[in-house]
């Protein structure tokens, strides 16, 4: 996976460039939500996301990172009151005049928004399951994107958002993906819709980053099949632990970059009338959880 990470991670790369404006804006949302916070902090950050914004501006005038940036620079400045020592920033963002956009800094949250969805959120976990047997007919995609819309607010290190959702609904594309795969006897050839999520290596921009997208991608695609069963669609996790030679020929039949790594197989359909699926009995809490006093 090093050598992988090396091969995929070149400086002048687009995707690596937005992933390190993207890594140097969350450093400054998350700066200015600190008690107390440190005025005038970030110095070096906010050149940083300049000269980026700049070069981006450059390889890819319309790139939405270019306004995410540059609302976070306006929002910097706000919160220092237009600084006369600012004046960089100011001069920056009004050669580069984008709308404004209202920023998660500050959103103020108290206990009272989550009274809305505990109990929903709560039965949407308990009724999840493994389901791997659907109607014989294809997912609307409409309703895919909505769940993927959703999936998208999870969290990720500094917010870099290193997965991508590649969904298949060719039965010839899915047969080939599904014999990559070892975990799909007995059902696998009834599979209509097909999810594969990658991660993107280089989003992570130094070698010990190099694992991380396996993180970010369970915990996305962990909410992805949470949004599904709550739009109405079945799903069910297939174990993609395999070598790097599998990995490329899954690239190569979908066509992607060298960059964007496997992590994640999903079938998925709609609900039959009846299914029967696993209890799966979970352990006990007092197996799960330690307390350390």
């Amino acid at each position: 996976d090093f050598s992988v990470y090396i091969k995929n991670t070149g400086n002048s790369d687009l995707e690596s460039l937005i992933y390190k404006l993207r890594k140097d804006y969350h450093k400054i949302e998350k700066g200015l939500t600190l008690k107390p916070r440190k005025d005038f902090f970030g110095k070096k950050v906010i050149y940083n996301i300049i000269l980026n914004t700049q070069l981006l501006i450059s390889k890819s005038p319309h790139n939405e990172e270019i306004s995410n940036a540059i609302n976070v620079l306006t929002h910097y400045l706000n919160a220092h009151n237009n600084a006369p020592q600012l004046d960089y920033i100011k001069e920056f963002i009004n050669k580069n005049e984008v709308k404004i956009t209202p920023l998660s800094s500050p959103l103020i949250i108290n206990p009272s928004i989550t009274d809305k969805c505990r109990s929903s959120y709560a039965e949407v976990l308990k009724t999840r399951k493994s389901v791997r047997y659907y109607q014989n007919k294809l997912v609307d995609i409409g309703a895919i994107s909505a769940s993927v819309e959703l999936a998208t607010l999870t969290p990720s290190v500094c917010n870099r958002q290193s997965w991508r959702v590649h969904l298949i609904q060719n039965k010839n594309i899915i047969n080939k993906l599904l014999s990559l795969q070892n975990g799909n006897t007995g059902f696998g050839n009834a599979v209509q819709n097909l999810i594969i999520i990658t991660g993107c290596i280089n989003s992570c921009l130094s070698p010990k980053e190099r694992n991380q997208l396996w993180f970010d991608s369970g915990l996305f695609s962990m909410n992805l099949v949470n949004s599904l069963h709550s739009n109405n669609i079945a799903s069910c996790f297939l174990n993609w632990c395999e070598e790097k030679d599998s990995n490329y020929k899954i690239q190569k039949i979908l066509n992607i970059p060298p960059y964007e790594i496997p992590t994640v197989y999903i079938s998925l359909g709609y609900y039959e009338q009846d299914t029967e699926v696993c209890h799966s009995p979970r352990k006990s809490i007092i197996n799960t959880l330690k307390i350390h006093n």
